[in-house]
């Protein structure tokens, strides 16, 4: 029985169709211990066109695959800090964190006095702010992750999902390749409304829905983490119910990868 395939979550309009479907488990899945017969299918709504996931399992299942073995070595082809190097000798021309860095800076102006980036990953982007004189906290599940960066990279680092709001207000909040993989979009931007301060700037970045019109079905783009895949439409409608006022949002291809990618910068409305 496939989970979630009645309506579209955006716009509630039923009957979406299905895109592309797997009938065996792929690496993340199976890290995440979820071999027995896992299905999935991307869908769209015919409606207002939303990409989004069923699956035959709950997708909190796959919490396990972020905080065991998501980073290991063995998964990743080499260690935290080999990985991490690799990102950081890529010439700045071609690198996609050096495009994300300077569309955002360009967007605010000023160095933020302080950020709390969710889901950090390698640390790549935050370790890049930091650099730029940020004060940075991070948010990471996965322990080998949070303890590279708390340890090699020098940042506070929360070893947790962001399941609501931490300690603290910030200038800035960003969440980087964070919101594909929520179910519930709106109550985490809720939460991130409480970290934000008054006139703070929330940045996030998403994969491009439209990738779906030139990348194979089998491409990492469409693995069993991301639960929904956003175009500006819909990323504007989640912003706007979840209390944000979108400033600016652009979809831009990455230089060497040629991968599409939604930037958004907003700040908080309302009470």
């Amino acid at each position: 029985m496939f989970l979630q395939v009645d309506k579209c979550p955006i716009c509630l309009a039923g009957f979406p169709e299905v895109i592309w479907d797997y009938q065996r488990p792929d690496q993340y899945e199976l890290l995440a211990g979820i071999t027995s017969d896992p299905k999935r299918e991307w869908l769209r709504c015919v409606s207002c066109g939303f990409h989004f996931t069923s699956r035959n399992y709950p997708v909190a299942e796959l919490r396990k695959c972020y905080t065991n073995g998501y980073r290991n070595q063995e998964f990743r082809g080499g260690t935290m800090r080999q990985n991490f190097d690799t990102i950081m000798q890529i010439p700045y021309a071609e690198s996609e964190n050096a495009q994300r860095e300077k569309w955002l800076m360009r967007q605010i102006y000023q160095i933020p006095g302080s950020m709390l980036d969710i889901g950090s990953g390698l640390g790549v982007f935050p370790a890049a702010m930091s650099r730029m004189g940020v004060d940075v906290t991070c948010v990471e599940p996965n322990k080998d992750s949070a303890d590279f960066i708390k340890n090699d990279l020098k940042l506070e680092c929360l070893n947790q999902f962001y399941d609501g709001p931490v300690d603290g207000e910030f200038d800035l909040v960003t969440l980087v390749h964070v919101l594909e993989h929520e179910e519930a979009p709106i109550r985490m931007l809720t939460a991130v409304r409480e970290n934000l301060k008054e006139d703070g700037w929330l940045f996030i970045e998403v994969p491009d829905a439209e990738e779906f019109r030139y990348l194979p079905k089998e491409h990492d783009e469409f693995n069993s983490c991301h639960v929904v895949f956003y175009d500006m439409a819909s990323l504007f409608h989640v912003m706007v119910n979840a209390g944000f006022l979108v400033h600016i949002m652009a979809s831009v291809r990455t230089k060497v990868r040629d991968l599409s990618r939604i930037m958004l910068l907003a700040k908080k409305y309302g009470k």
